[in-house]
């Protein structure tokens, strides 16, 4: 039995691919394939933000009864993002293999990073829906150097510290040294934009019959992106900032228009050279994706009784970079 661990990275579709899943579990079920129904969550990210993994355990056998010795447990959490770099990931591989899991995949889509902070930080500007107290808010050029000399961005709110990733090479390189199991990455574009519904290359592959989301329904649901326009994006943040809610304010006062002014000229005349810096520091993304052959190839079904590599051919026979 297999277990397939999509893990994000946020900004990369995961929101829509997981609408698809949980609307659609019965019919993955048929397929061999059990995305756990969490009524109301289309997402898993409940289970992984606990501190604890016991919350694995009682899936598998749930997996194994309605899937067989073959099927395969699909969760889909992007929060496991903030985790990659603590044990976590190693303790999930731990009770899935304990549990009787022979073969753990871990799947990450990858963006091009600016457009994925771009993307992140317009996000970022619209959490928080409560303005009773002021926030610390983010600075597109200070953030954008921040990521460039570390590879990543770190936030924090009241539940938990947020990584977020962008050296993406660094990144599935720890992890396949780390991990026992297999450690795919997946370009953006082919998890959606060159599909007819987002994750259709992935549950085709993990489907018995060779079936994307697309093939097992006419009406998939839909989830339009909206991005909102540079300045809303920097509006949204001095709101924060100052706790200011236009819904109860009223109309923004000379400060606050001129902060807004402010920041969007700044944002304006940094995003070239953000943008550039971005393209010297990570130019290399590429390297983190997995061809596609190779791709469809490690997530394909395996055979009864196929049993986990040991983590030296894992790690590093088909994944070196």
């Amino acid at each position: 039995m297999r277990a397939v661990i999509h893990a994000g990275l946020h900004k990369t579709g995961t929101a829509s691919f997981q609408r698809c899943c949980y609307d659609m579990h019965k019919e993955l079920l048929k397929q061999q394939i059990h995305y756990p129904y969490v009524k109301g969550l289309a997402h898993h990210n409940r289970f992984v933000n606990q501190v604890e993994v016991n919350w694995l355990k009682p899936l598998i056998r749930t997996t194994h009864k309605k899937t067989g010795r073959n099927g395969c447990l699909l969760i889909s959490a992007e929060n496991l993002e903030y985790d990659l770099y603590t044990d976590k990931p190693e303790r999930i591989e731990k009770t899935l293999y304990e549990s009787g899991i022979t073969n753990v995949i871990w799947v990450l889509c990858f963006r091009e990073p600016f457009a994925a902070y771009r993307s992140l930080y317009a996000q970022l500007s619209k959490s928080g829906h409560k303005f009773t107290t002021t926030r610390a808010i983010l600075e597109f050029e200070a953030g954008g150097q921040m990521i460039s000399a570390q590879g990543t961005l770190s936030t924090q709110n009241h539940r938990s510290i947020q990584s977020f990733h962008f050296n993406y090479p660094r990144l599935i390189q720890d992890l396949r040294q780390r991990l026992n199991g297999t450690v795919v990455g997946v370009n953006f574009k082919d998890f959606t934009q060159q599909s007819k519904a987002p994750g259709d290359l992935l549950i085709r592959a993990l489907s018995t019959e060779r079936k994307g989301l697309s093939d097992l329904s006419d009406n998939l649901p839909t989830h339009e992106l909206r991005s909102p326009s540079t300045e809303q994006i920097e509006r949204n943040f001095v709101h924060r900032f100052f706790a200011f809610d236009p819904t109860k304010h009223g109309n923004e006062p000379n400060y606050i228009k001129q902060a807004i002014h402010t920041r969007l000229e700044n944002r304006l005349n940094s995003e070239q050279n953000i943008k550039r810096l971005f393209k010297t520091t990570f130019a290399g993304w590429g390297q983190a994706l997995t061809p596609t052959e190779e791709l469809q190839k490690l997530l394909s079904a395996p055979a009864a009784g196929r049993f986990r590599f040991p983590a030296a051919v894992h790690g590093l026979q088909f994944f070196q970079t």
